[in-house]
């Protein structure tokens, strides 16, 4: 890794970034890496053997990606009963896909649907992650990593400065690996009486 952070990779061999459709641009990251911790380098360079198409995703992905969703938060031992209590909230309502306040985009590998993140904007400069899921077979494999990073790097262009996240407990070291840091708690709109981990990312630190 040590090579590539001296810039023994030209700007002419990254990956190219789009808004619609992109490989995500992890060898500028790596290059442009003063001020990133060693935790963070490690999260991006672990990044640089996805080779996913991220797109933006559009309203006929909303009931694809509601059950992707299912599937992904199941992937960590919940019972059935539990999945079919949060199914509500982890439906992607296919009206806001494409509005100016909410961005859903997916990872395709090939043509295939293995991943998305939604984000909506709470505030002035503020965005909330509403979700971010990964087909079980691929959590640990880079593509949770690449959809995060390309959904602070999406928000920073659109000026935001903050990305709130209401985290599963499981998810807590993924998102500090991230850079993110843990502010609080918040009731489960699924499951009364459970709270769930809010971090916040400050995304102009990134």
């Amino acid at each position: 890794m040590s090579s590539i952070i001296r810039g023994s990779i030209s700007s002419r061999q990254r990956p190219l970034l789009g808004a619609d459709s992109s490989r995500f641009d992890v060898w500028g990251l790596l290059l442009d890496n003063r001020g990133n911790s060693a935790e963070q380098l490690l999260f991006l360079s672990s990044m640089i053997t996805v080779s996913n198409i991220i797109r933006r995703a559009i309203p006929d992905d909303a009931v694809l990606l509601s059950e992707l969703a299912l599937r992904s938060k199941g992937h960590w031992g919940y019972s059935q009963e539990f999945l079919e209590s949060c199914r509500s909230e982890l439906t992607v309502d296919a009206r806001r896909i494409g509005s100016d306040d909410y961005h859903c985009f997916v990872a395709v590998q090939d043509d295939r649907v293995i991943g998305f993140y939604t984000a909506a904007n709470v505030s002035k400069n503020t965005y909330e992650l509403d979700a971010l899921f990964v087909e079980p077979e691929h959590i640990g494999t880079g593509v949770g990593r690449s959809l995060l990073q390309h959904a602070i790097q999406s928000l920073s262009e659109l000026g935001a400065e903050h990305l709130i996240i209401q985290g599963d407990p499981h998810a807590g070291d993924f998102y500090a690996a991230a850079g993110a840091r843990q502010t609080g708690s918040r009731e489960s709109e699924s499951i009364p009486g459970r709270f769930l981990p809010v971090f916040k990312i400050d995304i102009a630190s990134c």
